[in-house]
């Protein structure tokens, strides 16, 4: 035999609700805050595929905030990390080919 299904009272789900909702707004307005692209000059190198001056840019993930560097120009985007020093510095970090000098 099932018990009855006792139902919420109604003022209570209507404050969960409007906390729930303050905690989204709030969310969302820090989001737009962060993913506002920054400009940042002399810090970064210039994109590595057409020169341009890249942009710093952020977006979220499951809750966390991630930063990434992007070109104005061509769209490159560099590796994500989970601060701006970290992103600046995965982004200037350049692969030098080195040719090999050893004979076959």
């Amino acid at each position: 035999m099932a018990l009855p299904k006792k139902e919420p009272k109604p003022e209570l789900l209507h404050a969960k609700l409007m906390e729930m909702t303050k905690r989204a707004h709030k969310a969302e307005r820090e989001l737009a805050r962060m993913h506002q692209p920054v400009k940042v000059g002399g810090t970064l190198k210039l994109c590595p595929f057409c020169g341009s001056m890249p942009l710093m840019d952020t977006g979220i993930v499951k809750c966390d905030f991630i930063y990434w560097v992007q070109c104005e120009s061509c769209n490159a985007i560099g590796p994500e990390a989970k601060d701006r020093d970290k992103a600046e510095s995965l982004w200037n970090t350049r692969f030098v080919y080195q040719k090999d000098t050893q004979d076959v």
